[in-house]
């Protein structure tokens, strides 16, 4: 007869947090002779933190990026058995020529690869789109991830045998964030190509791209209006591109629904034509009509212009 025990393992810090930067280490005890590296997984809660971007793992590769190098040796530590550089990068280049549908989803639900990138009427399992503040904006995502580069705890096909090592240790330092997020775009939408001045009141904008709009002066969010010196109203999907902004222009456009997704945070830095200015509060008005808006106030008197992050 054969028994097959499972068995939970905890970092050095046990139930600790660990943040960007920091290094984890794991010890496989001797008492534990064989290990099967087919069921041998990373388990831990994931969230993301920060009030300048709306920012999840990398739209790719999920929480493989958190993982900078990741060194594995025997249990004295006196010889090292593998040591696997730049992670995150070589996993990326696997995962790009790997990319299919099926294995798409069981990596979103089970190793936190993001649903999505953009934000349009949802966000993704990361971000609550609607969000103000960077408190109630963030998710904590469960992660269940094995060391695919591994040679020793995954590539193999045989058992591995953890007595003869005299156990195992294995040491991941994580990345700096920079290398670990991405930041959510938003919907970028157009002039309706049959707007006509003349004979034309409102058209609402045509969408041109699902994701992409946010960060730069020609994809930033329309502004619908300007109310008072620090407070501006923003476009929705409803109002027309072409009466606030003329011809031939490209902006984010928010949802016209009750606490509509946006890329803003209190406390952020944006800029409002070429002048930067922080966020103080978010708000969501609607008019007699039922058109549903984003309202930014900001610490510093601002313009009737273009916003962007």
């Amino acid at each position: 007869m054969t028994t097959v025990t499972n068995n939970f393992l905890y970092s050095q810090r046990k139930n600790n947090l660990y943040s960007a930067g920091d290094t984890i280490d794991f010890y496989i005890p001797e008492t534990m002779a064989i290990i099967n590296p087919k069921e041998t997984h990373l388990i831990f809660n994931l969230r993301m933190k920060g009030s300048q971007f709306k920012a999840c793992p990398n739209g790719l590769i999920g929480a493989n990026a958190l993982f900078r190098n990741v060194t594995i040796s025997n249990g004295d530590q006196t010889k090292v058995i593998e040591t696997l550089n730049n992670y995150a990068w070589v996993y990326a280049s696997k995962a790009w020529c790997e990319q299919n549908e099926s294995g798409d989803k069981l990596k979103m639900m089970h190793e936190g690869k993001p649903s999505k990138m953009y934000m349009d009427k949802t966000a993704n399992q990361y971000v609550k789109g609607g969000a103000k503040t960077s408190d109630d904006c963030f998710q904590y995502v469960q992660v269940t991830l094995p060391l695919y580069l591994s040679g020793h705890l995954y590539n193999r096909d045989s058992v591995c045998p953890n007595l003869l090592t005299n156990g195992c240790r294995i040491k991941i330092e994580l990345n700096n964030i920079e290398q670990i997020m991405e930041a959510m775009t938003a919907p970028l939408y157009t002039n309706d190509p049959n707007y006509n001045a003349v004979n034309n009141a409102h058209l609402p904008g045509v969408l041109s791209s699902q994701s992409g709009g946010g960060y730069s002066a020609t994809t930033g969010y329309g502004v619908y209006q300007r109310v008072d010196d620090t407070n501006v109203t923003l476009l929705n999907v409803n109002d027309s591109l072409n009466q606030v902004d003329g011809e031939n222009v490209t902006r984010c456009l928010t949802e016209n629904m009750p606490s509509p997704p946006h890329l803003f945070l209190v406390g952020q830095k944006i800029y409002v034509g070429d002048a930067e200015h922080t966020i103080t509060a978010i708000s969501y008005v609607s008019d007699e009509d039922d058109e549903n808006r984003v309202q930014l106030t900001v610490a510093e008197e601002l313009d009737l212009s273009l916003i962007h992050i």
